[in-house]
């Protein structure tokens, strides 16, 4: 089995106290809460490039090294995140933190120093198979208790040290051999993914799926709050500029409508917002593609 180790590119943390603060300065990374009002998300970015030849990931680790637990006593399930929106390490704060997606890692309980690995293979197969930009991951804890902050290891140029482990992402697989005749592959691969989102006054944007491989697309959209919502369909050919694909399509509450993209973009998304202002609903958004 061949074994690849990638070093993490851009990490930084987030706080609630301190929503409009950059964190990127800073030596280590924190995840948990500290008080009440106190949230603490990491967030991390790997450089794949390294990897577009692989032929089949058989498992993505992420290793982290957390040095410093002040309660042992309470044990804190982290979780990892797919990051769905991009970002800037050197301006992102808790306020204007990307979204992340439905799709995440297995999760770990930590109750004391030491390193830890998990389980990121799903979300690491959807990078390279292009379903999901890679955006990076979302590091969050799972528990409501208000003393369960950790902190990770991320780097000190200053002082070194192969003891400490910085955040590595470590994939296992096999070499594509066929990787130029790639395209040739028979056979019909299906995908779907299910997220939900809430509209607001704005339009807001579901996750961008790369969709330049596949032969059949469909976004089911199902309105399951109380108020009416709309809808429209964009693409691009380089995810940063959308056109609207489609007009813009009322759901009433319990309604569904399924939409097609009809013109050739690599990227496609859903754009919603409030029909009635101040009225928001939550849409159940359905991702559905044939290869």
């Amino acid at each position: 089995m061949n074994q690849i180790e990638v070093k993490t590119s851009k990490a930084t943390f987030i706080n609630s106290k301190n929503p409009n603060k950059n964190y990127n300065m800073d030596n280590a990374l924190w995840v948990g809460r500290q008080g009440k009002r106190d949230g603490l998300n990491s967030l991390l970015y790997f450089d794949i490039s390294q990897l577009k030849t692989i032929k089949e990931v058989k498992k993505a680790t992420l290793k982290l090294y957390f040095d410093f637990v002040p309660n042992p006593n309470v044990e804190s399930e982290i979780r990892p995140y797919l990051i769905s929106e991009s970002w800037n390490v050197k301006t992102v704060t808790w306020l204007n933190s990307p979204d992340i997606s439905c799709l995440k890692g297995n999760s770990i309980n930590v109750c004391q120093k030491g390193v830890y690995e998990l389980d990121v293979t799903p979300i690491i197969k959807t990078w390279l198979e292009e379903i999901y930009p890679n955006y990076g991951i979302l590091l969050g804890s799972r528990s409501n208790r208000t003393d369960d902050y950790k902190r990770i290891y991320k780097y000190n140029k200053n002082n070194p040290c192969d003891f400490f482990v910085e955040p590595t992402l470590i994939v296992e697989y096999e070499k594509d051999i066929t990787a130029i005749n790639k395209s040739f592959i028979i056979g019909r691969q299906s995908f779907e993914a299910l997220i939900e989102k809430e509209t607001q006054n704005d339009f807001r944007y579901s996750e961008a799926n790369n969709t330049s491989d596949k032969t059949l697309v469909t976004y089911f959209i199902k309105n399951i709050g109380e108020h009416t919502a709309q809808v429209k369909l964009q693409v691009s050919g380089n995810h940063e500029d959308y056109v609207d694909d489609t007009p813009e399509f009322e759901i009433a509450p319990l309604e569904t409508i399924a939409l097609v993209p009809k013109i050739y973009g690599k990227y496609t998304r859903v754009a919603f917002k409030s029909h009635h202002y101040n009225a928001s609903t939550t849409l159940k958004i359905n991702f559905q593609s044939c290869v």
